[in-house]
């Protein structure tokens, strides 16, 4: 049934009619949109050209022959219209793809299903071969093939503004269409969701995409602004800080003891505990402060809770980072191969993998391979459970995924506290846990020559990952339920909270790199970047 519902919605994306070949269409008419496009030069298989109805619509005197390309022609001003003026003004932005379509309507979702299907080796028909991209779009990253093939303007899924802003962002990088896969789409998605942060609904979304690509004018929400690196346009751009509403829950001022409730959801015990203590909770405290063990032995070397570090800097960004991961007593020294058993190169590197953290945990001894493990949640931020793991079970709830009862006050201390906001973090004195931002420059976005011999290596793969600088390890995570996964890749916190009460990570399988949420239970490693405070 579902495939005949999308192969249903693919022939009305070809505007098929009775048995009429594909190459041919009743329609003369189209619509182009990477937000509505003008004065654009289109033209049909068999040269023909559109006629422009000054708008984004257009008009083919003759029977369309597909695939139609909208070309960028030195002579056509073509622009995207976003003040709806219809009229090229300083508001608006120059149209700097080309783009196609096998279907009556343009947009950069069409050029890649286009692409694909023209560039594929299948036997399968014209058809099949569509409906074949669009399922596998459907089923990766759970957008209809109804949403997949309607105006950007009409959009309502956020996965689908996602989708065509991440295409435009890909084919501008990579200008080589043929380059593009689905894998590349989900990185993309993934490094956009975290470039946007927070949005309240479709068109916040929109304006903050559009923002990051210069697509829009300025505008005034609020008072406040700041300047960030866009990683994937390589440029200062300026982001306006979205107003913070938050909720307070207010509890019982009666209840000046601790009880205890079960959550039906984890089927555990869980202490609840007079507010003013969470509300007013020091993190971390004075006595954890005083208990790190630090000294710097020179300008180069830092001696860390009885462990040495030494001080690199990256040729990519001249920025200081430590040579190793967080409790880590070596740098490695390979990478983990494609034929290698898992338990090899465990055996020979886990002295390079360091101490895996639950996010926005102190190093209390939780962090430690051989943890023990508690079933109890924190309600606090200073855990006093000996150390050990706090172990969730799987909930459709993330806010049951998290070692500790989140609220956004606690969410709000842990990021402050790893990003080292007052100089004070797990990392030793002057150093921070990573933003995503700190990762992608040194890993992803930098435009430098890539030179193996200087470690100025993106990050792909595995192998990569080890050439580059940092020489990161593939030493994967501990499951939330308290279980090491096998080192079958890469994964490193950032300091920064993500939507659904999860947290950003850096992390690098076989293939690809990218930054993604997961659950704050879970527990990864921690590279430390310099605490720059200007």
């Amino acid at each position: 049934m579902k495939n005949n519902i999308v192969l249903l919605t693919i022939l009305l994306f070809l505007n098929a009619c009775g048995n009429s070949s594909l190459e041919k269409k009743t329609s003369h008419n189209i619509t182009v949109e990477r937000g509505p496009v003008f004065n654009a030069y289109i033209e049909d298989n068999k040269g023909n050209v559109a006629i422009n109805n000054n708008s984004n619509l257009y008009t083919f005197k003759e029977e369309i022959s597909y695939p139609i390309t909208l070309k960028l022609k030195n002579n056509f001003n073509t622009f995207i219209d976003l003040d709806n003026d219809y009229v090229y003004s300083k508001g608006d932005k120059i149209l700097d793809i080309q783009m196609k379509s096998y279907s009556k309507i343009i947009t950069p979702i069409t050029t890649y299903i286009a692409n694909r299907v023209e560039n594929s080796s299948s036997n399968l028909s014209l058809e099949n071969k569509i409906k074949e991209e669009y399922e596998l779009l459907e089923k990766r990253l759970n957008i209809s093939s109804k949403e997949l093939n309607i105006l950007p303007s009409q959009m309502i899924n956020k996965n689908t503004i996602l989708l065509t802003n991440s295409i435009y962002f890909l084919i501008k990088e990579k200008k080589d269409l043929n380059a593009i896969n689905i894998t590349d789409i989900e990185n993309k998605i993934n490094e956009l969701k975290y470039l946007v942060k927070d949005f309240t609904n479709n068109i916040d979304l929109e304006k903050k995409l559009f923002k990051l690509i210069n697509l829009e004018k300025k505008e005034n929400i609020t008072d406040k602004t700041i300047e960030i690196i866009n990683p994937v346009i390589d440029e200062k751009i300026e982001v306006i800080e979205p107003l913070i509403e938050e909720k307070i829950e207010v509890i019982n001022p009666l209840i000046e003891e601790k009880i205890e409730i079960i959550d039906p959801l984890i089927e555990e015990k869980i202490e609840i505990i007079d507010p003013k203590i969470i509300l007013n909770e020091i993190y971390p405290s004075a006595e954890y402060i005083s208990n790190i063990q630090e000294q710097r032995l020179d300008k180069n070397t830092i001696l860390f809770n009885n462990l040495e570090y030494k001080i690199i800097t990256s040729p990519i960004t001249g920025v200081k980072w430590l040579d190793r991961n967080l409790g880590a007593s070596k740098v490695c020294t390979d990478y983990k191969k494609k034929d290698d058993w898992y338990t090899q190169y465990r055996d020979e590197q886990k002295d390079c993998f360091g101490d895996y953290y639950q996010w926005g945990r102190l190093n209390d001894g939780h962090e430690k391979i051989n943890s023990l493990l508690s079933k109890t949640r924190s309600q606090i931020l200073n855990v006093s459970n000996e150390g050990k793991f706090i172990s969730v079970q799987m909930s459709s709830d993330r806010k049951n995924m998290d070692w500790i009862k989140t609220t956004k006050i606690n969410s709000k201390k842990r990021e402050d506290f790893w990003s080292g906001v007052n100089d004070v973090s797990i990392c030793p004195k002057g150093f921070k846990v990573p933003s995503g931002e700190d990762f992608m420059k040194e890993t992803y976005s930098f435009t430098n020559e890539e030179d193996i011999s200087k470690g100025i290596v993106k990050i792909k793969d595995l192998k990569s990952a080890f050439q580059n600088f940092l020489k990161l390890a593939s030493s994967n995570s501990k499951l939330f339920t308290g279980e090491l996964f096998s080192p079958l890749r890469g994964a490193y916190w950032t300091s920064e909270h993500a939507h659904r009460e999860d947290a950003w990570s850096f992390s690098f399988p076989s293939r690809y790199s990218m930054l993604g949420t997961i659950q704050r239970a879970n527990a990864n490693t921690i590279r430390c970047v310099e605490n720059k405070t200007d």
